[in-house]
């Protein structure tokens, strides 16, 4: 066996639901020992986005879609209007087109990228991948790799920062004398500050929870961090917000927001890309406020997708390639150690008849009958297991496939075919 999946993401869940089933970051590497002793699995990368939560697994599915039904709030009798599932090279295929951005709310995005190899990293680190997983996911960044170097699905806006920037540069066409706040310093932070401090804002602040993180990811930008507490005083002169830590509850309430933007003349911009949300959704409803969120970002996605979208096909088959070598390179890995044992009790066989007719050699043996008598015991001895099954199996009515199979492993012509 292969390894499976099961999910949910954002074609097959609300934003309330993928809120509520979401794992956070820093929960991630206890949580991943938990989940794998609970759900009886043999090795588990569970990837947890803004778009997607995904179980890679060995094991049985019925356990994951029973654990996210449960967490979700619904029947698992339901689960398949929510959960999809694939195993073998469905799953493999899945993977890949995940890793490559063929399968993301913004076609050919690469922040997803990063995310998978974050997750997969985690789950190493806990110890829970296994062979078969961690050959899945190197396989994996390779076709990201190849799509992204030989497709151009990856051009344009293709990531929720840079659609996030696009839609701050609608609001504000010159950022150098606006302030950007970031709350959180996680991958997704990272990567749309990234596209905001092109725009050279004349502050940037990044407030974190651990005011470590939240230094180092402000001294790339050549901000400065601030802790969470103080999120309420910096929305006063913030003019936009970048929304993306991990917390089970609304770090900007609409009455929060209220207070810190009452008397203000200017627009505030918002981009929540957090799930769960960080910014109360009532929130945007405040005059001179414009909140986005992660649903809200792939509609003005699909307004630049036309390009990529003619590179699709070319994308796929690089994935269904990369797919088909794995599940190749798989199905040979689950035979290497039979064809071992095989080569093993060859190499046992010449060996020691090798040294029997060396000795008879020594002791005056003819040359020619020594290497007759020894062609002919190996060939008898390798023949006499798979001659004896044959014949057993002839005895007991099942010959045939067995005889097929022997036909395909020695290179025999069927009869039939004579």
């Amino acid at each position: 066996m292969s390894f499976q999946v099961a999910g949910v993401n954002h074609r097959t869940a609300s934003l309330e639901l993928r809120e509520k089933l979401a794992v956070p970051a820093d929960d991630l590497p206890a949580s991943i020992k938990r989940l794998r002793r609970e759900c009886a699995l043999e090795s588990l990368v569970v990837l947890s986005t803004c778009n997607r939560l995904e179980f890679y697994f060995r094991g049985e599915v019925d356990s994951v879609i029973s654990h996210l039904a449960a967490v979700g709030g619904f029947p698992a009798r339901e689960a398949h209007n929510v959960i999809y599932s694939h195993k073998g090279a469905a799953a493999a295929e899945h993977l890949f087109s995940v890793t490559a951005g063929l399968d993301s709310m913004i076609l050919g995005e690469t922040e997803v990228l990063a995310q998978c190899k974050w997750a997969y990293e985690t789950a190493l680190e806990a110890g829970t991948t296994g062979p078969v997983l961690n050959a899945a996911f190197q396989q994996a960044f390779l076709a990201a790799k190849r799509v992204h170097s030989e497709t151009p699905i990856s051009r344009g806006h293709t990531s929720v920062g840079s659609v996030g920037t696009a839609l701050v540069r609608k609001v504000f066409a010159d950022l150098t004398a606006r302030t950007v706040l970031v709350i959180g310093a996680g991958t997704m932070a990272c990567n749309t500050l990234e596209n905001l401090a092109a725009l050279k804002p004349s502050e940037i602040v990044v407030a974190n929870r651990s005011v470590k993180k939240g230094r180092a990811l402000a001294a790339k930008f050549s901000g400065r961090a601030a802790r969470l507490s103080s999120v309420p005083a910096l929305l006063k002169t913030a003019d936009v917000v970048v929304a993306s830590a991990s917390s089970p509850r609304h770090i900007i309430t609409r009455t929060l927001l209220g207070e810190a933007t009452h008397g203000r003349d200017e627009p505030l911009v918002i981009l929540d890309i957090a799930v769960p949300r960080n910014v109360e959704p009532c929130a945007g409803e405040l005059p001179g406020v414009e909140l986005h969120n992660i649903d809200s970002l792939r509609d003005a996605a699909d307004q630049n997708a036309k390009a990529r979208k003619r590179a699709y096909p070319g994308a796929l088959k690089i994935v269904r390639e990369e797919a088909a070598l794995f599940e190749k390179q798989m199905a040979e890995r689950s035979v290497a150690p039979l064809i071992a044992d095989l080569k093993g009790k060859a190499h046992r066989i010449a060996a020691a008849e090798a040294r029997t007719a060396v000795k008879r050699l020594t002791s005056g043996g003819a040359s020619a009958d020594e290497i007759q008598r020894l062609a002919q015991t190996i060939a008898n001895k390798l023949l006499h297991a798979p001659i004896a099954a044959l014949k057993h199996a002839a005895a007991n009515g099942g010959a045939r496939e067995l005889a097929e199979a022997a036909r395909r492993l020695h290179g025999l012509k069927d009869d039939a075919q004579e």
